[in-house]
């Protein structure tokens, strides 16, 4: 391989990773389960994983409610509404709405 060909795959490594570098993580993840699976699989695989995920759903909420909290002007030390953040991130509301 000259030193000219060799610059070249260099260079298209180095796109390619800035490429990477530039994707939304689920781009990313879905690119990187196709490395092993087929693009369906790694699509289905994708989508369970964002529909079970309750991390990603109670994080949505504490942030929905410290969105109301800072609208209503409500400090974040007032004890009651720390507890109810609290309780949602670990995910002790959901027992309470049962």
């Amino acid at each position: 391989m000259t030193p000219d060909e060799r610059e070249a795959v260099k260079a298209r490594f180095r796109a390619r990773l800035q490429a990477r570098r530039q994707m939304a993580s689920r781009e990313y993840l879905l690119n990187m389960l196709c490395a092993t699976n087929t693009h369906a699989d790694a699509e289905a695989i994708l989508d369970r994983f964002e529909r079970e995920s309750e991390t990603s759903k109670r994080l949505s909420r504490v942030m929905d409610l410290c969105d109301e909290m800072e609208r209503d002007g409500i400090t974040s030390g007032e004890p009651f509404t720390v507890r109810r953040v609290h309780a949602i991130a670990l995910g002790d509301d959901q027992q309470e709405e049962r």
